[in-house]
C-alpha cells in the first residue's frame, strides 16, 4: 500500500473512531451531570472549559438539530453524516485514480508513436549500435527529473516492447542494452531505488528491471541483500545468477533460508535459469547443488531442473535416484527422463521397475513410452502379466498401443489370448471417452 492510499485509510478510520469517541464522551458528561435538556430550550453555558465545549457541540448536533427524535436515530444520523464523507473522499480518490491513468496511457501512446518503430529498428538490427548513437537516431534528450508518470510509461512501453520483438531471430540484446543506456534508464532506476522506502516497492521494481536486463550497482545489491523483506532478499540473490559475474551461484552453494522456495519461487527461477543458458552463460553443477539441498524440498526441483538445463553426465547420475528413499525425489527423477527423452535411462529404470510401488510402476511405464526407443515392448508384455493392478494393466495396454505399429499386434495378440472378465481392459483402451482419462504423457 502506497503513502496516499495509506494515510487515506488512517484519516477514514480515524474520524470514526474519533466521532465515537466524542460521542461517548457526551454521554459520559450527560450521565454523571444527569443533564436533561428541553426539546424548546437550547442549552446556554456561561463557563466553557474542554469537556462543556465537547457537551455542548454535541447536544446542539444530537438535541438542537434533530429536535424530538429518539437517541437511537441521532446516532443513526451521525453514521449516515460519516458514510456520506467517506463516499465523498472515496469519489475524490477515483476521479484521482481516474485521471492519473489518463495520463499515464496518453504519455504511453506518445512514446508508442513516437519511438517504437525506431527502437524496433535498432534491436532488430544485425550490427552493434552505441548509445550516443541511438541518441542521435532517437532525438532524445534526457531530463532533468523524471516524473513517476513518464517513469511508469517507460517501463511499460519498455516491457511491451522488448516482448513484442525478442522472439525474433534478428533480436540483439546487446542493442537493447544500449537503448537502455541512451535514455538513461539505469540512472532512472536507481533513483527510484534510492527514493523509495517500502520493501514491496523494491521487490516489484526489481522483478521488473530483471524483465529488462538492467544490471544494478554491485553495492545497491549488498543493501538488498541484507533487506528485511524475505521476498526481496529472495529475490536479490535470483538476480545475482544473472548480473553478478564473480561468483553468481553463490546462493545455491550453500544451505541459505531464504532460497526456502515457494512454487512460484520455482518457476520464476526455472525462467531465470532458462534466459542464462539461452545468454550462453555457463550453468552450475547440478550435482553439487543436489548434494546441498539433500533432503530438503528442493531436491526435486533441481532433479527436474538437470533435465531441461543439465549435462548428460548430470543426467546419468540421477540414476542413482531410481531407488532412493524418498518418494518424490524417485518420481522427479522419472519425469526427468520422460522429459529430456533420455534413451540411456531404459535399461536403468526396467531394472529398478519390480522395486517401485504401483503408482511409481505407472510412471516408470509412462516414461518409457515417452523415450520410445523401440525396444521396451517385451517389457510392457511382462510388465502386463505381473502387474496386480487393473490400473497399471491398463495403462500398460495403452502405452503399448501408441507405442508403434508392432506395439498395435502385440496388444491384439494379447487380447485373443485374454481372459473373458479381461476384455473389457482392452475395450477401454480403444473407447474414445474412457480413454481421455488415461493420460500417458507426463
Amino acid at each position: 500500500m502506497d503513502k496516499k492510499k495509506k494515510w487515506l485509510v488512517i484519516l477514514i478510520f480515524g474520524s470514526v473512531a474519533l466521532a465515537l469517541i466524542f460521542q461517548l464522551i457526551k454521554f459520559i458528561i450527560a450521565y454523571r451531570s444527569n443533564l436533561h435538556y428541553e426539546v424548546n430550550e437550547p442549552l446556554i453555558i456561561t463557563e466553557i472549559n474542554g469537556l462543556q465545549l465537547l457537551q455542548y457541540y454535541y447536544t446542539y448536533f444530537l438535541h438542537e438539530w434533530f429536535m424530538g427524535y429518539p437517541w437511537m436515530v441521532r446516532i443513526s444520523n451521525m453514521i449516515i453524516l460519516l458514510s456520506i464523507l467517506f463516499i465523498i473522499i472515496l469519489v475524490i480518490n477515483l476521479l484521482q485514480h481516474f485521471y492519473y491513468k489518463k495520463r499515464l496511457n496518453r504519455k504511453y501512446n506518445q512514446l508508442q508513436d513516437k519511438y517504437f518503430k525506431k527502437i524496433e529498428d535498432i534491436c532488430l538490427s544485425s550490427e552493434n549500435i552505441t548509445s550516443d548513437e541511438i541518441k542521435k537516431i532517437l532525438s532524445y534528450e534526457i531530463p532533468a527529473k523524471t516524473n513517476n508518470i513518464e517513469y511508469k510509461a517507460w517501463i511499460l512501453f519498455l516491457i511491451n516492447l522488448k516482448y513484442s520483438i525478442s522472439a525474433s531471430e534478428s533480436y540483439s540484446s546487446e542493442n537493447f542494452n544500449q537503448t537502455l543506456k541512451a535514455i538513461n534508464f539505469n540512472s532512472i532506476v536507481e533513483n527510484r531505488f534510492e527514493s523509495t522506502d517500502s520493501s514491496m516497492d523494491k521487490y516489484y521494481l526489481l522483478q521488473i528491471i530483471m524483465l529488462l536486463n538492467v544490471k544494478l550497482n554491485d553495492s545497491m545489491l549488498l543493501r538488498f541483500k541484507t533487506e528485511r523483506n524475505r521476498s526481496l532478499r529472495k529475490l536479490t540473490h535470483i538476480y545475482s545468477m544473472i548480473f553478478n559475474p564473480e561468483d553468481p551461484y553463490m546462493s545455491l552453494s550453500h544451505k541459505d533460508a531464504d532460497f526456502n522456495l515457494t512454487k512460484w519461487d520455482k518457476i520464476e527461477l526455472h525462467h531465470y535459469l532458462t534466459e542464462i543458458k539461452k545468454a550462453g552463460h555457463v550453468m552450475p553443477s547440478f550435482t553439487g547443488i543436489l548434494q546441498n539441498v539433500k533432503d530438503t524440498d528442493l531436491e526435486p526441483f533441481f532433479i527436474q531442473e538437470i533435465a531441461y538445463l543439465g549435462t548428460d553426465d548430470e543426467m546419468r547420475y540421477l540414476f542413482s535416484y531410481f531407488n532412493s528413499g524418498e518418494e518424490e525425489c524417485r518420481i522427479a527423477s522419472f519425469k526427468s527422463m520422460a522429459i529430456r527423452r533420455f534413451s540411456e535411462a531404459e535399461q536403468p529404470l526396467v531394472r529398478c521397475y519390480d522395486n517401485q510401488i504401483e503408482e511409481l510402476k505407472r510412471i516408470i511405464i509412462k516414461t518409457l513410452y515417452t523415450i520410445n526407443t523401440g525396444k521396451s515392448l517385451i517389457f510392457f508384455r511382462e510388465a502386463y502379466i505381473n502387474a496386480a493392478s487393473e490400473n497399471t494393466q491398463r495403462i500398460i495396454l495403452r502405452c503399448m498401443f501408441l507405442y508403434s505399429e508392432e506395439g498395435r499386434r502385440m496388444f491384439e495378440d494379447i487380447k485373443s489370448g485374454a481372459a473373458k472378465d479381461k476384455l473389457y481392459l482392452f475395450e477401454h483402451v480403444r473407447d474414445p471417452i474412457i480413454n481421455m482419462n488415461m493420460d500417458v504423457d507426463l
